[in-house]
C-alpha cells in the first residue's frame, strides 16, 4: 500500500512475480483495456486474463470484455489486471496475503458499486502465462520445469521443493484455514455482510 502512495499515476498494472509470460505481450489489447477502464468512472479494475473472476455476465462488451456479477466468485483476483489506483487501495488490507486479498478482497467488493471486468476468453488475453502461477504455497509448479528448461533458466528446485497438489478434502481444509485465520473478521464479513451463499460456493468448488 505504501508502494502504491508513491505512484501519482491513476492507473496501476498489478503483475505478481511468478506468472511467467510464455509469449509476447500483445500491447494493443492491453491499451484497449486502459482506453475502457479510463472511459469509465465506474470501473475499479479490468482484469486481463480470462481465468479471472468467476461467473459473468454473457455479454461481451467492444469484443474484449465481461462483467463480473456483483455476487461474483474470486471478483477481486491477483490474476494481471490493470486497476484504478485508488480502489485498488481501499480493496488492499495490509494484513492480508495474496490468497486472503482474493477472498476477503472479493467480499469487500461485494459491497462496493465499482465495476470489475475480464477479458472474455483465453484467446484474447494479451499476457499469455504458464499455468496459474510458477509458485503455489511456496513451493515450484512441476510445469514450470519444462518452460525454464526451454529458455535456458536454471533453477536450484531443492530449495523450495515440489507443490503436491491435496486431494479435494484437503483443499476445502486449507480453504477453511484461509479464511478463518481472522476469526473476528471471518464472522463479520460472514454474518454482517450475509455472504453465506458465497462462502458455501467456493467451499463447494
Amino acid at each position: 500500500i505504501r508502494s502504491l502512495d508513491k505512484i501519482d499515476t491513476e492507473f496501476v498494472l498489478m503483475i505478481f512475480d511468478d506468472f511467467f509470460i510464455t509469449e509476447k505481450v500483445d500491447g494493443r489489447i492491453v491499451m484497449k483495456a486502459l482506453d475502457f477502464i479510463k472511459q469509465n468512472k465506474q470501473i475499479g479494475s479490468v482484469n486481463l486474463s480470462a481465468t479471472g473472476p468467476v461467473d459473468c455476465e454473457s455479454e461481451v462488451v467492444d469484443g474484449l470484455f465481461v462483467r463480473a456479477k456483483q455476487t461474483s466468485r474470486y471478483k477481486i483476483s491477483c490474476h494481471p489486471s490493470i486497476w484504478r489506483k485508488d480502489y485498488l487501495i481501499k480493496m488492499l488490507d495490509k494484513n492480508e496475503n495474496a490468497w486472503q486479498f482474493e477472498i476477503f478482497g472479493t467480499i469487500r467488493a461485494h459491497g462496493s458499486d465499482k465495476l470489475i471486468y475480464k477479458i472474455s476468453s483465453e484467446e484474447k488475453q494479451p499476457i499469455k502465462f504458464y499455468g496459474d502461477t510458477g509458485i503455489i504455497k511456496g513451493r515450484w509448479n512441476k510445469d514450470v520445469v519444462e518452460l525454464f528448461r526451454c529458455n535456458d533458466i536454471s533453477i536450484n528446485y531443492h530449495e523450495r521443493g515440489f507443490y503436491e497438489a491435496s486431494n479435494r478434502w484437503g483443499r476445502k481444509i486449507s480453504t477453511v484455514k484461509k479464511i478463518a485465520v481472522d476469526p473476528i473478521k471471518f464472522v463479520y464479513y460472514l454474518v454482517v455482510l450475509k455472504n453465506y451463499f458465497w462462502f458455501k460456493s467456493i467451499i463447494q468448488k
